[in-house]
């Protein structure tokens, strides 16, 4: 594997290249920046372009309408978008859009976020091994079950088995990465107020992220949304984000109820909260009561902690369908190890959850 970082940068400011150009020499991890390319189009018809990570500066509303189709190209690089304010409402939309970071385009700053982001890059390709789609992306002879559902069959298609509830769902775990604003922004508010049980979703966005997207969610849904914090009681009608940089892990309280537990762990898969750490909380306490969910995401996180709680303690994994992932990585990963009973498009969310909660409570 070629441990170098490509780089593309998308913009049509000569000053702001050679800004780059000059904070990022002295890093010897990637190699000369290319040439820039004035927009997104340009850069997807360079058949030569294999970046790992791409740098986009454009004026607001092009950075908007472009990310989306620099994402579909490049499902696997690490996005960094310039803007003149890496703050407020345009911010929140470009990560919602899937950019992994938003940072202020001047300031004698620039050089030292840069290579923040890079990191966060070269630990991406170390982890997916390449910079190129997921074979799973694609349709082959030996596509994975996720591939294998008709178009026209129905919303639950069964995968490995009729997803026969043990006992009553007491608790749903998220994990959800790129992408996965956008896609909560369509889910959640599907939900209903009187939902009977409490969510908790573990997301991969910057700690300080964390609080507008919950903000967000809060003006949209009926739910009551929050962040985990240690010693919370998680109650029905709830949806409980892990808190940035920290592990969450779920039990029971002295009162019997799920209560938040929030430490220091090493990162999982380059990741602190881990979907992963989070769902192995829940196997002792919960058990067969989890409902595990693996949304849109880069990498793998959360696939062996749903294989753990599916096959240990009886639980029912289900994950977004390939078409309406942003990225197809998490997913496909769960899938590879058999963690996956039911593949389902993000529009059909929700109502299986209702569904699956509502199923054996009002049952003896």
């Amino acid at each position: 594997m070629n441990p170098l970082v490509q780089i593309a940068l998308v913009s049509a400011d000569a000053a702001l290249g050679q800004q780059i150009r000059a904070a990022l020499a002295e890093i010897k991890a990637i190699p000369p920046l290319p040439p820039s390319w004035p927009d997104v189009q340009r850069l997807c018809a360079d058949v030569d372009a294999k970046p790992d990570m791409i740098l986009l500066d454009l004026p607001g509303a092009k950075a908007l309408a472009q990310l989306p189709l620099c994402r579909r190209q490049f499902p696997l690089a690490h996005l960094t978008v310039l803007t003149e304010n890496d703050s407020g409402d345009e911010k929140k939309r470009l990560l919602e859009l899937g950019a992994h970071a938003v940072l202020a385009r001047r300031g004698v700053s620039l050089g030292n976020h840069l290579t923040t982001q890079i990191i966060s890059a070269l630990f991406r390709k170390k982890q997916l091994g390449s910079c190129q789609p997921d074979p799973l992306l694609k349709t082959t002879a030996g596509e994975s079950a996720a591939l294998r559902m008709s178009a026209s069959g129905s919303s639950l298609k069964v995968l490995n088995h009729d997803l026969k509830l043990k006992v009553p769902v007491e608790i749903i775990a998220i994990a959800i990465s790129t992408g996965g604003p956008q896609a909560l922004m369509s889910l959640v508010p599907e939900l209903p107020r009187n939902f009977p049980v409490p969510i908790v979703v573990v997301q991969h966005i910057p700690s300080n992220f964390v609080a507008s997207l919950v903000d967000s969610l809060k003006m949209k849904s009926q739910l009551q949304i929050q962040v985990a914090h240690e010693g919370l009681e998680l109650q029905p009608g709830t949806l409980t984000f892990a808190a940035g940089d920290h592990q969450l892990a779920i039990d029971r309280n002295a009162a019997g109820r799920p209560c938040c537990r929030l430490t220091q762990d090493p990162p999982e898969n380059f990741c602190r909260p881990s979907a992963d750490f989070t769902f192995r909380s829940l196997g002792p306490s919960f058990g067969a009561k989890t409902l595990a969910v693996i949304m849109t995401g880069m990498g793998a996180d959360g696939a062996k902690g749903a294989k753990l709680l599916r096959d240990q303690h009886g639980c029912v994994v289900l994950a977004q369908d390939r078409q309406s992932c942003t990225v197809f990585g998490m997913p496909a990963e769960a899938d590879k190890i058999g963690a996956v009973d039911r593949f389902l498009p993000l529009n059909q969310i929700s109502s299986a959850l209702q569904d699956l909660v509502a199923e054996k409570r009002s049952q003896p």
